[in-house]
């Protein structure tokens, strides 16, 4: 059996009637019911956007560490908030997934409606990172739309219509956006018997776009025969994986596959690894089951797990930043 690889899709650009949807549509599919992962490319996502958001989140992880965490993540207060997000600062080891002992990451969420802001320190954080979370709201809507065409649903339009919160600002949900800091290697690794730079995991939500600076290698997608495989980045394209939320909802058609960022080796220790992902949820109240769709029609039967989003993402959350909360307290 050959060695799964991880697809492009070419989006042509600003989305327009002179699209080929039918194109766009079955490539996606194909690629995300193969591997779970897809690189696009040609979204209309602009360059300028991204390279400021980079060099805002750039200016911010390499502040004094006692000053980034003024802006740390307060886990005891945010627990009891209905929005059900941690806005703000994560130091490294503080988020834990899978079996690490440590994590090497850093990590500042933009999210819910009491957000946090650098102003202070990197003036133009806010300014950057709202101008490219704008871009990747209107992405996700197209994306949403394909994936009910993909899908076949009767209601082609139903996780478009259940992403209210990225339409409407009043409307307050759990997609966030994130930017991700790895730091270089350093001694205090060794005395961990299992780090990462983060360990292998699935993604939560429905579907995650991820921005790779260009010397953000390191990450790795599990295939199905257990392989592991690089999803180095490629110029010009976003990386978009499916989460948790989205294989229920496809019943099982498109996989939230495992994958991790391992601990670089030899010349790549010294260096840093940074990317900016938006990871998107449906709306909090939103119920979560297996769809009938097209390919699943002929047998009728749908998964019959049923979750609301709100409490799925908070279970999970809870789950990722045990450790904390539990220190905390």
């Amino acid at each position: 059996m050959a060695t799964q690889s991880i697809r492009t899709v070419d989006f042509g650009g600003k989305f327009s009637g002179s699209c080929d949807w039918t194109r766009i549509t079955k490539e996606l599919d194909e690629g995300l019911s193969e591997m779970g992962f897809v690189y696009l490319k040609n979204t209309g996502i602009s360059n300028e956007k991204v390279e400021q958001a980079f060099k805002a989140s750039n200016a911010f992880f390499n502040l004094n560490s006692s000053i980034k965490a003024t802006y740390e993540k307060d886990f005891i207060k945010k627990m009891d908030v209905m929005d059900g997000v941690y806005p703000g600062y994560t130091p490294a080891g503080a988020e834990l997934e899978g079996d690490a002992e440590y994590e090497h990451k850093e990590s500042f969420d933009i999210c819910g409606s009491m957000r946090i802001y650098p102003d202070d320190q990197v003036p133009n954080f806010r300014e950057d990172f709202t101008a490219l979370e704008d871009e990747l709201r209107n992405l996700t809507l197209r994306v949403a739309g394909i994936l009910g065409l993909a899908l076949g649903l009767s209601d082609s339009e139903y996780f478009v219509k259940n992403l209210t919160h990225i339409q409407k600002k009043e409307v307050i949900g759990t997609t966030t956006l994130r930017a991700l800091y790895y730091p270089s290697l350093n001694d205090e690794l060794a005395k961990y018997e299992s780090a990462a730079r983060c360990a292998a995991h699935t993604d939560y939500g429905l579907f995650t776009l991820l921005l790779m600076d260009v010397d953000a290698v390191g990450l790795e997608v599990k295939c199905f025969d257990g392989k592991w495989i690089p999803a180095n980045p490629i110029p010009g394209t976003i990386l978009l994986n499916i989460g948790d939320l989205l294989q229920l909802y496809s019943d099982d058609r498109y996989p939230a596959t495992i994958h991790r960022v391992e601990l670089p080796a030899g010349e790549l220790m010294s260096k840093t690894r940074k990317s900016i992902a938006y990871f998107v949820n449906t709306d909090d109240k939103a119920d979560v089951h297996g769809l009938q769709t097209k390919h699943n029609m002929a047998a009728g039967v749908q998964r019959k797990e049923v979750w609301n989003t709100f409490d799925y993402l908070v279970h999970r959350s809870n789950v990722a930043y045990s450790k904390i909360i539990v220190k905390d307290i």
